[in-house]
């Protein structure tokens, strides 16, 4: 009953994206429950049939979704496909390769960039970083 009273008293002026929490972090099913982490620390997320490994934070949880249902919850342009079975947050890459066949992630991971994406992952660099 308080919530209605609430939402009655909001000025029509007001959106509701100003009155609604921030959509930073994520909540994701997993073998021992849910979890809640932040967008920004994930690094890489991997494709495992409908499942997905996610990386954050120095650590790696498998979460039952598939990668392209994770994808389209992310909502950020930092979080760039790869591979037909990676995303990865382009702010968390350390090195790419000479031939920009693969790149290393702050964690140390190795991640493969495929033909069909590399065209696009080099576009993208330019216009993240200088």
């Amino acid at each position: 009953m308080k919530s209605s009273t609430a939402l009655k008293s909001i000025n029509e002026s007001t959106s509701l994206k100003a009155i609604l929490p921030k959509k930073d972090k994520l909540c994701l099913s997993t073998m021992n429950g849910h979890l809640i982490i932040s967008k920004q620390e994930i690094s890489v997320m991997k494709a495992d049939d409908s499942y997905c490994h996610i990386s954050y934070a120095g650590k790696s949880i498998l979460c039952s979704i598939t990668l392209k249902e994770i994808s389209s919850r992310m909502h950020l342009l930092n979080f760039v496909k790869v591979h037909r079975s990676y995303v990865i947050n382009i702010y968390k890459v350390v090195s790419i390769n000479a031939a920009c066949t693969q790149l290393t992630m702050e964690d140390g991971q190795e991640i493969p960039i495929s033909r069909s994406h590399k065209k696009e992952f080099k576009y993208l660099l330019s216009s993240f970083f200088d």
